[in-house]
């Protein structure tokens, strides 16, 4: 099951049939919206195969969520979004989540179809940046090894040494987004440009030190928060022994000592985690995936 929650966005009034099934014209800087569809030339055998409840969401449950609503305080509530939402060429979607959530998967997935549409896109992963650490602390000495901040241990919220290195990698990813989103200017093409930064961004004063790295500028950066929430245990089995397998963290350990050391590094980020649920920022909740 997945949730969206859209704070900050409009349905105009205008925004009619013809004009969702328009193409983008060129030039612009808007991402344009999922396109829709019909079913209006399937055959009702066909429709009736697909189920009841298939129908009803995609045909009388998008046309009621598009619906604009008429009542006065809706309508303000409106005018009032209107005025917070600002026109952002250049976009930073900071993912959410716990480990094993699948927030890697959904920033890849959005990158590959970011780009279809035809905006400029590219994930940054915090991990990857914690690892290339890893790798220059060994090289400077061949006798040590820095393997301990791949460990459970460096996510421990009580580790002050720890906190101060992730705080500084992940610095170091926002000042390579920065870069590679002021670069972007010549080369969108008039699609804007989306950088996803791929880290749990698990607490408050972590998502607000991005909203500052990206609002504290002249051309400031738009800031969409996505959170992955999962607790079908099923799910998170699943995803546990897939992060084991893809994971640079676990390449040389054995499968059970790398599902006790994550399930610990999870137990380390619940003790400290905090939902986004700040409606003064923008953010989408996805369930279970």
């Amino acid at each position: 099951m997945t949730t969206l929650r859209k704070h900050n966005a409009v349905i105009d009034d205008d925004m009619s049939s013809q004009h969702r099934h328009s193409p983008q014209p060129p030039g612009t800087s808007r991402i344009s919206p999922v396109p829709s569809f019909s079913f209006e030339d399937r055959s009702e055998d066909k429709r009736r195969s697909r189920g009841s409840l298939t129908n009803d969401y995609y045909n009388n449950g998008s046309s009621f969520i598009a619906r604009p609503p008429k009542d006065r305080a809706s309508l303000e509530k409106l005018d009032k979004r209107r005025e917070l939402t600002e026109s952002a060429e250049k976009l930073v979607i900071a993912l959410v989540g716990l480990p094993g959530r699948g927030k890697s998967f959904i920033g890849r997935k959005l990158q590959i179809y970011l780009q279809w549409r035809g905006a400029r896109s590219k994930v940054f992963n915090v991990g990857k940046y914690r690892r290339e650490v890893v790798a220059n602390v060994e090289r400077k000495d061949s006798g040590s090894s820095a393997s301990g901040l791949c460990s459970a241990n460096f996510f421990d919220s009580q580790n002050a040494d720890a906190k101060r290195i992730r705080e500084e990698v992940a610095k170091l990813a926002m000042k390579d987004m920065e870069k590679w989103l002021e670069n972007s200017q010549e080369q969108n093409h008039g699609w804007g440009s989306v950088a996803i930064l791929d880290a749990t961004n698990s607490t408050r004063a972590r998502r607000q030190l991005i909203l500052d790295f990206c609002h504290d500028r002249a051309d400031k950066f738009g800031v969409v928060f996505v959170e992955s929430v999962c607790d079908d245990q099923n799910l998170l089995d699943e995803n546990f022994k897939k992060k084991i397998e893809v994971s640079p963290d676990y390449k040389d350990m054995s499968f059970d000592d790398a599902i006790v050391d994550l399930r610990m590094r999870v137990q380390k980020y619940e003790e400290q985690y905090e939902t986004v649920d700040d409606d003064e920022v923008s953010y989408i909740k996805v369930l279970d995936i």
